[in-house]
């Protein structure tokens, strides 16, 4: 039997329904660039959303960098999702599933964070009972639901209410302090966190965040404000990454002079 492989977050769920319609007869199973070398795969298989393991023959889909594959299309673009509709246009019915997971794999969030795409995203990963918790997101999709009778489907608010308090005490919990240079606001977090926690401390109104583990430095422009090009600011110091967000090795002073040449950008532009 033909297996869909995809990524297990939204864009990833988002692919796996549009191949589904494509190949009905297709079993889904979701997977990370690390659990994926664990499958068995043969030729019939499609990846989507995910780097393809070693010796794999069969067809893939990837939006994260542009190059010639054997089977498939790998282009870099805002999320595979997008991609496939470019490839497979009978897609189009299904355009509103496209834009939702581009919205989200893109980091075009709302404020207040109400969409049903994100809250459907939000309710992904709790770390109790993730993986029946997608698939009944597939069945729900592939069933004809909207995104918004989904975000409304009690079995998600319940999650969503749980992600809420889960994120809410970890925030209480990191040590983080703002600071200001010019009109310029940078908030530092230490210690682990992950992408539902930084949309929270988006939420402040903050301009950037910067997050440090150990001798990594990342920093990340809200998405709800207009900023600089990151990259170009801060290439020229190392720095690597993407326009709306770089990161780079090094210590406290060096991240104090990345700040600096941040707001003097921002009082400039």
């Amino acid at each position: 039997m033909r297996k869909i492989i995809a990524d297990a977050d939204f864009d990833g769920i988002c692919c796996s329904v549009l191949l589904k319609k494509l190949y009905p007869e297709a079993k889904i199973i979701l997977a990370t660039p690390q659990t994926i070398g664990q499958i068995e795969t043969t030729e019939e298989d499609i990846i989507a959303d995910l780097p393809a393991p070693k010796g794999f023959k069969g067809t893939r889909y990837d939006h994260h960098k542009t190059e010639k594959i054997p089977r498939g299309v790998s282009k870099k673009t805002s999320s595979c999702a997008k991609l496939l509709l470019s490839v497979f246009p009978k897609l189009k019915p299904y355009k509103d599933i496209v834009m939702a997971a581009d919205r989200i794999d893109s980091g075009k969030f709302t404020k207040e964070m109400n969409t049903p795409e994100e809250q459907i995203s939000y309710s992904l990963n709790t770390g109790n009972g993730d993986k029946q918790h997608k698939q009944r997101i597939i069945k729900m999709l592939l069933a004809g639901q909207t995104l918004q009778q989904i975000a409304n489907n009690p079995l998600v608010t319940v999650r969503i209410e749980h992600k809420m308090a889960q994120v809410k005490k970890t925030i209480e919990a990191l040590p983080s302090s703002t600071k200001k240079i010019y009109n310029t606001t940078f908030t530092t977090i230490t210690g682990q966190t992950y992408p539902s926690i930084i949309k929270e401390y988006y939420k402040t109104g903050t301009n950037y965040i910067i997050t440090i583990k150990g001798e990594l430095i990342t920093i990340s422009r809200n998405p709800y404000k207009q900023g600089i090009n990151l990259l170009q600011l801060t290439k020229p110091l190392g720095a690597q990454g993407k326009p709306h967000k770089v990161y780079f090795k090094g210590d406290i002073q060096k991240m104090q002079l990345i700040m600096e040449q941040i707001a003097i950008a921002e009082e400039e532009k």
